[in-house]
């Protein structure tokens, strides 16, 4: 059972970041040009539209 329990904590330890995007806020970010975005300004778990020519 003692290693049921610490599988369930391990697994959940592992997929944090995931759920942190997840529970995150639902709000689109819009960097605009993909040539004039500014990596200092990036957030981390946000959902974000760039746009440009592939």
């Amino acid at each position: 059972m003692a290693a049921v329990v610490a599988g369930a904590l391990g697994l959940a330890f592992s997929l944090r970041h995931d759920l942190a995007y997840f529970f995150g806020s639902d709000e689109v970010v819009d960097l605009g040009d993909a040539t004039t975005v500014d990596a200092a300004s990036l957030r981390t778990n946000t959902e974000v539209r760039v746009g440009g020519t592939p």
